[in-house]
């Protein structure tokens, strides 16, 4: 498993959504100290933006995504789960790298924090240990309509190759299978638009069982808020790298 790093020539700065840890330089970092470094140059309109943000953001759904060909679907994606709200992004690269750029996900990519994996197995059995429900998007006899799932029970949102839907360990290891119904000649529809579908659907499940907004506990809003606040400021790293010049003297 891989984290999503931001580097600089001096630094590097790694937010371990799992876990909740910011790391500098390969070592634990206080977030709260790091967001207190950087939030004086961020005016109030962004830190009430980001407020309204945390108050909807959904820690409960998590979407994986094994195995993608397409670039542009992968950011596509990522582009929803920000709109709708959900925080994490798990990628498994059995095919090796992908290089991201803003051509679809128009900046997505900043708020969303997004996991690396080089096994199908490995990242699955992660959620499975802590108790998450892997759902599974594919076409067999025993998918049932994506509406009937059970999304307010936490849950891994799993969707496959463009081509070739998911693997068979991933079918083996998921507990449901669903399928969003089709009334026309094609059958299929693109993945980033079935992922556009069934993450609406599962969002809106989770914010009526929480009164409307999302589910962040105490713990995670001010993880993420230390998150939103590095990279909502275009002078964290400078900011950053002031602060270590200042206590190495």
């Amino acid at each position: 498993m891989r984290t999503a790093v931001y580097s600089t020539k001096i630094m590097k700065v790694v937010f371990k959504a799992h876990e909740e840890k910011l790391e500098i330089n390969d070592k634990n970092f206080d977030h709260h100290t790091m967001r207190s470094i950087v939030e004086d140059s961020l005016n109030d309109q962004r830190k009430e933006l980001i407020e309204r943000i945390l108050d909807q953001r959904i820690s409960g759904l998590s979407v994986i995504l094994e195995s993608l060909g397409d670039l542009g679907n992968l950011q596509a994606i990522s582009r929803t789960c920000d709109n709708f709200g959900v925080q994490k992004l798990e990628i498994i690269e059995t095919k090796g790298p992908m290089k991201w750029t803003n051509r679809t996900s128009q900046g997505a990519h900043k708020w969303v924090t997004m996991q690396k994996w080089y096994e199908t197995k490995d990242c699955l059995q992660y959620f499975k240990d802590r108790g998450v429900q892997i759902v599974s998007t594919a076409f067999s006899d025993k998918a049932i309509p994506y509406t009937e799932v059970d999304f307010t029970k936490p849950t891994a949102l799993l969707m496959g190759n463009e081509s070739f839907g998911i693997s068979e360990v991933a079918r083996e290891m998921s507990d449901v299978e669903c399928i969003i119904p089709s009334y026309g000649y094609s059958q299929s529809l693109n993945v980033s638009v079935a992922a556009a579908i069934v993450i609406e659907h599962a969002t809106s499940q989770i914010r009526k069982a929480h009164q409307g907004g999302g589910d962040f506990n105490e713990e995670q809003r001010e993880f993420f808020k230390s998150f939103f606040y590095f990279q909502a400021n275009q002078y964290s790293r400078a900011l950053m790298r002031e602060h270590f010049k200042k206590k190495a003297l």
